[in-house]
């Protein structure tokens, strides 16, 4: 092998190699910019989400306690299932966020009004609900964490509020619930 040759074949070894060695670099570095522009937007839709979902669930809770304080106290104390029954169609139609329905435990967490009426419901007992013992507990609504609906079979959301009779004292609470599939 001539001089020529060795000199030729030495210049295409280091042009092939630095022209792999950059292009595996180049890729690399389009890999990396990649990777942090999808990670850089993934979050920013995360934190997009999680703040609507945060304030619609604050709106939620503060609308229901709202139509527990439009519910009339002397209806509840006296059970006027027609009573509140009507005045829970009324808030249904103000508010459609509720589409699993609205219903009232008395401060025993037995079901004795809902609206939509599901039949087999009423006079059950739902002690066991997570809603149910941390309203209780703690005396002011609360949300609930993902259950299975009794009344559906689909997965929902229940707000609470409780409602406090005329000396004081709890006497129900009003729970909707909203459909997380919906």
């Amino acid at each position: 092998m001539t001089l020529r040759n060795r000199t030729l074949t030495l210049l295409i070894s280091i042009t092939v190699i630095s022209l792999s060695v950059m292009g595996f670099l180049y890729l690399r570095f389009l890999e990396i910019s990649l990777r942090n522009s999808i990670s850089s937007g993934l979050e920013t839709i995360a934190d997009t989400t999680s703040e609507v979902i945060s304030r619609f669930i604050a709106q939620s809770l503060s609308t229901v306690q709202l139509m527990s304080s439009t519910l009339r106290v002397v209806d509840i104390e006296q059970r006027n299932a027609p009573a509140i029954e009507e005045q829970m169609k009324k808030l249904m139609e103000m508010s459609s966020d509720f589409a699993n329905g609205i219903f009232m435990l008395d401060s025993n967490g037995i079901l004795w009004v809902d609206y939509p009426a599901h039949p087999g419901i009423r006079g059950n007992s739902f002690t066991f609900r997570e809603y149910y013992q941390r309203t209780i507990q703690e005396k002011r609504g609360v949300v609930s964490i993902p259950y299975r609906s009794r009344r559906t079979g689909e997965p929902v959301l229940t707000m609470t509020s409780p409602i406090f009779g005329s000396s004081g004292e709890l006497i129900a609470i009003l729970g909707c619930s909203i459909k997380l599939l919906q």
